[in-house]
Order: structure tokens, then C-alpha cells, then sequence
């Protein structure tokens, strides 16, 4: 790949993913909703001016934070844009703080955006600042915005600090990097062969139609591991020869499989797929994503460890095919199964190991530091399972439609996912996984499933 600066101002196509990001977001659609997460970070006497000026430093640097996408359906890097300012309030305290910015997020929704963020700083007490910043991921995937905020620290610490410049764009990469056509030809080869064994989606039980849902919105659910649990899990999945993420995804859809009635499942699992095609790949930013489906049987006869294996293997198997992604199988399985069989609207996001090492050197201290709250959106997605390193901990959050799910049922599959959890950590790898579904549970799902909706044919 060679950085083409000759046309780099002149629209370039959407990627796969870009491009069912945008179509989802049609207002016809159910479960409609922007491409936008939320990012909170918390600091004491933030020199505002300073950040301001770090910020369009940052904006500068990365095509993708003043890159558009055009009514043609295409994204277009812009050679002029205006310069930030960064909004902000005073509030009396954090409670305050935390309501106005749960009111700044709704009013978002509705803003059209000339740069793809938006930024406020949520003054409180003396000298607190509460910083809200939203990206749209149709321009930044989960290590962009690691990226874009570890710099953004760096240029706040240090005003004089020049970074080399960047030579290399995402539009190169959209228009210089394909796969083979024999790795096309063998993946689809193995993804035609997989759909037909490919279970479907968690049925998990509805209060509603999703096609009834005519915009999704998203609330929160989180937990964090200390750095002690987390080494601990980290341990144990490096003493069995697999990892922490696989063990997560493991937690996560077995307690989706017991909601959804003990069958096998399938979820889509984000991939952050850049090709080392260039020595500032890992420096530019862009919305590198792919998805694939990740299948799970539950198995009562097998051992804990058996379970984790299983399922590592077959993302290991999804992975050496990934040329072809989850958007192609779900068209397929839709064309030749029906509409309602395509969608997998359930999806596990893991940004650990996502080159951490490139990421290490921010000067964090004395300056902002994320909280772990925030919400991320997606069109005809129901439930979002994402988890990232935090103060050596780890993060784990669920984002979900909140119409969508009876009343309670999150709180208690989010319960039943932290007890599991903690439950593996402690737990004999040898022993098999045990039931977590309460028995009251089972009842209300069992009234449940009369009114259990089907999918929503788009993901």
C-alpha cells in the first residue's frame, strides 16, 4: 500500500461494514439508531483553552475525524474544516453532571454532525471536569478512539510535542488492500458449507416485535473486575492454553444459551482487522471492523475446559476465513432460509490485546481518566457485550435496546453473567457448567415465548 496523496480529497467507497452502519440507520427501518458511542472521562483542573487546542491538533492529524460521508453513500476526506470549540457547562455536582449529559446524549440523536464527534465538558464543584465525548465508528473502531485518546493526552501534557505526519490515510487502505481471489473462493467456500449447520441467534425472550421498535434505545449495564481478578483470570486462561477474551465470550454465551431455552447459539463477534500492510497502519485511524459469526453448542457432558476449547477452536476456524464476514453469511442464510433466519443482532466486542503495547506510553496522569461509563448504539443490534482494560482491571459493559426485553430481564441475565463469572474464576476446569437459569425465571420464559418476536431481518 502506498499513500496516494495526489487523490486523497476524493470520495472513496464505504467498507461492508460502513455501509450496513449506513443503510440501518434509514429512518424506515426498525431499530434504527446512529452509529455513536459515548466516551466519559473525569479530571480536575482541565485547562479548557489547552484541550481545545490538543483536540484540533487531533483533528489535524486524523483524516477520519474531518472525513464525511456523502449522499452518494460514499466518505470523502475534507481539505478544510472548521475549528472545534469545545462546549461547556457549570453544574453543581456529579449527580447533576451525570443527568446532563444522559440529556446531552438524547439531544445528539438528533444533531447533524459537519465533523463525526461531539465534545462537552460538564463543569462541577470547583474545579472538576466531566468530559462527554461521542464518535461515530462509521469513521473510528475501538482502537482508533484508544488511539485518539491516548494522543489527545500526549498533546495535552505536551503543547510543543510534534508528531511525525502521517503520509498514510484509510482511504489508501479501502482502495489498495483485497483479498485474493483464492482466499475469497475458499472462505466462501467454507461459510457455504458452515450456514448450513450454523445455528440461529439467541431466541431470547421480547416484551415486543422488534419490527414494532421504530428506534432503538440503548441503556447500560457494567461490572468491573479488579486487577487482581482480572490477573487471576488472566492465569487461568494462559495455564489452559486459551484467552481471557475467549473465556469472556464463553461466560457470555452460556448464559445467553440458558435464556434463550439451552440451545445452540450463534453471535456475531467484532473483529478489528487491520492488515499490516504499511509501517503507520497501526498509527492512522479508521473503521477497520469486520464481524463474524461465532457458533456455541452447550453441552451439560462437557467439562468447563471442554467448553472453552470448543469454542476457541471455532473462532479459530472463523478467523482463518474471515475474508468472508458475518454481513455475507447473514445475506445468504436470509436469501436461502428467509429473511427473519439472516440476522444475528447479538454481538461480543473485545478490544484486549487490540496492539495495547502501541498504547502504553500516554501520559495519563494529571490529566482526564475514563470513568467506565458511557453507551454505544447500533442499528438493529439488541444486546452489545463489550469489554476493555481499565486501571488494570477489566471492563465489562452490556449495551441493550431497552424496550425490547421484559422488564427485569437484563438486571437478571447481567446477574446470572457476573455470578458465572466469578463462578469460573473459582471454579474446577474439569467440572461442567453449571445451570444459572432461577427457577422463577424459567417460568416467566415459558409465559414468555407465546409473544417471542422474530428477528429483525438486518443487522
Amino acid at each position: 500500500v502506498v499513500a496516494d496523496l495526489k487523490n486523497r480529497y476524493q470520495p472513496f467507497p464505504l467498507t461492508e461494514v460502513q455501509r450496513a452502519y449506513w443503510m440501518g440507520q434509514a429512518p424506515g427501518l426498525p431499530l434504527n439508531c446512529g452509529t455513536h458511542y459515548l466516551v466519559e472521562l473525569d479530571g480536575e483542573r482541565i485547562d479548557l483553552q489547552r484541550l481545545t487546542v490538543a483536540w484540533n491538533k487531533l483533528v489535524e492529524r486524523h483524516d477520519m475525524l474531518h472525513t464525511i460521508v456523502t449522499q452518494q453513500a460514499e466518505q470523502q476526506i475534507l481539505p478544510e474544516w472548521p475549528v472545534y470549540t469545545i462546549a461547556q457547562t457549570q453544574h453543581d455536582n456529579l449527580l447533576e453532571v451525570k443527568k446532563s449529559v444522559a440529556e446531552w446524549w438524547q439531544q445528539q440523536q438528533n444533531e447533524k454532525y459537519s465533523l463525526p464527534f461531539a465534545i462537552h465538558s460538564f463543569n462541577y464543584s470547583d474545579n472538576r471536569n466531566y468530559l462527554a465525548i461521542i464518535f461515530n465508528y462509521m469513521n473510528l473502531d475501538g482502537f482508533s478512539i484508544k488511539l485518539v485518546l491516548k494522543e489527545l493526552a500526549d498533546f495535552y501534557q505536551n503543547p510543543d510535542l510534534q508528531l511525525p505526519k502521517l503520509t498514510l490515510s484509510f482511504r489508501d487502505y479501502v482502495t489498495q488492500v483485497n483479498y485474493s481471489t483464492d482466499a475469497l473462493q475458499r472462505a466462501e467456500a467454507y461459510w457455504r458449507n458452515r450456514m448450513a449447520t450454523l445455528p440461529a441467534a439467541p431466541p431470547l425472550p421480547v416484551r415486543i416485535d422488534p419490527q414494532q421498535i421504530k428506534q432503538s434505545k440503548f441503556i447500560r449495564k457494567t461490572a468491573k473486575l479488579n486487577h487482581q481478578t482480572f490477573a487471576a483470570l488472566c492465569n487461568i486462561a494462559k495455564n489452559h492454553s486459551l484467552t481471557p477474551s475467549v473465556i469472556i465470550m464463553l461466560i457470555y454465551a452460556e448464559v445467553l444459551s440458558q435464556y434463550s431455552g439451552g440451545q445452540a447459539i450463534t453471535i456475531n463477534m467484532t473483529l478489528f482487522d487491520r492488515q499490516p500492510v504499511h509501517p503507520e497502519i497501526y498509527q492512522i485511524t479508521g473503521d477497520f471492523t469486520s464481524l463474524l459469526p461465532i457458533a456455541y453448542s452447550p453441552d451439560a457432558t462437557k467439562s468447563l475446559l471442554n467448553q472453552a476449547q470448543c469454542l476457541q477452536e471455532e473462532l479459530a476456524t472463523a478467523l482463518d476465513h474471515r475474508e468472508i464476514s458475518s454481513i455475507w453469511v447473514q445475506r445468504e442464510l436470509a436469501r436461502n432460509k428467509g429473511i427473519n433466519s439472516g440476522s444475528l443482532p447479538i454481538v461480543f466486542t473485545s478490544t484486549l490485546g487490540i496492539a495495547d503495547e502501541l498504547l502504553q506510553d500516554s501520559e495519563q496522569q494529571g490529566f482526564l481518566q475514563l470513568t467506565g461509563s458511557g453507551l454505544s448504539e447500533t442499528p438493529q443490534v439488541w444486546l452489545d457485550h463489550q469489554l476493555y482494560q481499565l486501571e488494570g482491571g477489566l471492563l465489562l459493559s452490556w449495551d441493550a435496546v431497552e424496550d425490547l426485553f421484559p422488564e427485569g430481564l437484563l438486571d437478571q441475565m447481567f446477574n446470572s453473567y457476573i455470578q458465572l463469572l466469578n463462578q469460573f474464576i473459582e471454579q474446577d476446569w474439569q467440572q461442567p457448567i453449571v445451570t444459572l437459569l432461577p427457577t422463577a425465571q424459567q417460568l416467566i420464559r415459558k409465559q414468555i415465548n407465546a409473544v417471542t418476536a422474530p428477528l429483525p431481518s438486518t443487522t
